[in-house]
């Protein structure tokens, strides 16, 4: 499989309809291109909300990020406070899933940096049903906390509610444009 950037000075591509079109007659193949962009009825390039999943449970993050993806939202994962903390400075996600215990810091320590410095940025706190852990995530700005163990479709519906999956359509109060965008690049894009 190809990996694919758009790059402004690429001349084959002077819009994003033409970029499209262009992957599209490739034989590249671009399953992964309708999760991650999309464009609206201007012509504009939206970009899929990004979401950052953070849990010592490796089987866990890896389940989330890839029914996410699938979803259409970038997501990316991490097991320690350290790589998430990394990520969050280098990516910047609109949604923050981080488990209750990561090594001798916990979700809480990083929703606290990572609201910090991204004060529009949402979280979901995942531990343990203990009423005491879940009143402190919300007080200290976690928009939900679920209890484990959690269900796929769960978090995709907590994901959903908090941040829309183009959010630059939503911005404008244009999910119209939004749904007419993805059906667009679906309609590009070999079955």
């Amino acid at each position: 499989m190809s990996r694919i950037s758009l790059d402004a000075s690429d001349n084959r591509c002077k819009c994003p309809f033409e970029f499209v079109r262009h992957i599209a007659a490739s034989d590249t193949n671009v399953s992964a291109l309708k999760l991650h962009m999309a464009i609206d009825q201007t012509g504009r390039l939206l970009m899929a909300t990004t979401v950052l999943i953070v849990d010592e449970d490796a089987r866990l993050v890896a389940t989330l990020v890839t029914a996410l993806a699938r979803s259409g939202y970038v997501a990316m994962g991490a097991q320690t406070f350290g790589d998430a903390r990394r990520m969050l400075r280098a990516s910047d996600p609109a949604v923050l899933i981080a488990g209750v215990r990561l090594g001798p810091y916990n979700g809480l320590h990083l929703l606290l940096r990572g609201r910090s410095e991204r004060p529009q940025m949402k979280a979901i706190v995942l531990g343990i049903a203990d009423r005491t852990i879940e009143k402190e995530a919300l007080a200290l700005g976690a928009s939900a906390y679920m209890s484990k163990p959690v269900t796929v479709e769960a978090v995709l519906a907590e994901v959903g509610a908090l941040a829309p999956l183009f959010p630059a359509a939503a911005r404008d109060n244009d999910a119209q444009a939004s749904r007419a965008a993805t059906s667009l690049v679906e309609g590009y894009l070999p079955a």
